[in-house]
């Protein structure tokens, strides 16, 4: 059987993908088709909410700044080790296993997501914590429950979920209660500059629009003159009741979260061997938060 090349960004790949095997998500095989997985819709639904996750827990409000917690010159604490833990082994790790693995047991054990992955996203996200929670019990719904008519309602079942959250977001008079005064006047001032930057960002691209459209301009025959001949040359016939044939020159063209010890030479150091708590016979240890 041929190799399948995979598609998309490692992190942010389903498992079923990244894997590119027959290993498919525990408990969901009944209804499915035997055999290789094949990429569906299923799959970029759930890339979706993996990007969604890791913006939430890498980023430190507006303008996507990477949060400090995670900066290399910043010493691991008790508090930061668990928000590293979770972004290197579902997202960081250059194994391919590592993130397999994690990910395997965070479908395994929905209950992990809220108990210990939503709980370090950056506090601007916390509003997001409900929709990521239902996002990952509909895909866990629609893995187990696979067919082709669970296939084409997925889509519509996410789209209803993000309406019905930002609908709630946006109905909040007080969105980051969470935060005290002096973060939520950080996080506006962020917002400002950010909106600032798009809007510049836009101006900029608009200018070298005009200037681009310019140049062409000058480069362009003048008005009325025509690019090519109305008729071809008589050698580029091809007999007499045949269309001309015109050549183009262009050119063509194996451990749980913090758990988590990786087989890639390049890895991070494994977290402490405190932060692991034994839970699933040999399978791996939870990720660092659980105590």
């Amino acid at each position: 059987m041929p190799d399948i090349v995979l598609q998309g960004t490692r992190a942010f790949m389903s498992t079923e993908i990244i894997h590119s095997s027959n290993v498919r998500y525990e408990g969901t095989e009944a209804l499915r088709s035997p055999g290789r997985v094949a990429h569906s819709a299923i799959h970029d639904l759930e890339s979706f909410f993996w990007v969604l996750l890791y913006l939430c827990l890498t980023r430190d409000g507006p303008g996507g700044g990477r949060r400090i917690e995670l900066s290399i010159n910043e010493p691991l604490t008790e508090e930061t080790k668990p928000i590293y833990a979770a972004v290197y082994c579902l997202f960081d790790s250059k194994d391919d296993h590592t993130l397999w693995n994690n990910k395997r047991l965070l479908f395994d054990n929905p209950d992990d997501l809220d108990e210990i992955i939503l709980k370090c996203i950056h506090p601007y996200f916390d509003s997001l914590k409900p929709l990521l929670s239902r996002w990952w019990k509909i895909l866990r719904f629609g893995y187990i429950t696979y067919n082709d008519y669970v296939a084409g309602g997925l889509h519509d079942h996410i789209i209803t979920l993000l309406q019905d959250e930002l609908g709630k977001i946006q109905s909040k008079s007080n969105l980051h209660s969470n935060l005290d005064a002096d973060e939520v006047a950080h996080m506006e001032d962020k917002t400002d500059k950010e909106i600032q930057r798009r809007k510049d960002d836009f101006e900029f691209i608009q200018l070298r629009v005009r200037q681009l459209d310019e140049s062409l301009k000058r480069r362009s025959p003048h008005a009325g003159q025509q690019r090519l001949p109305t008729t071809p040359p008589k050698d580029s016939r091809q007999g007499s009741d045949q269309a001309p044939v015109w050549d183009s020159t262009s050119p063509k063209g194996r451990s749980q979260y913090s758990m988590y010890t990786s087989t890639d030479p390049g890895s991070p150091p494994t977290p402490p061997p405190q932060l692991k708590k034994a839970r699933m016979g040999n399978t791996g240890a939870p990720l660092s938060g659980r105590h």
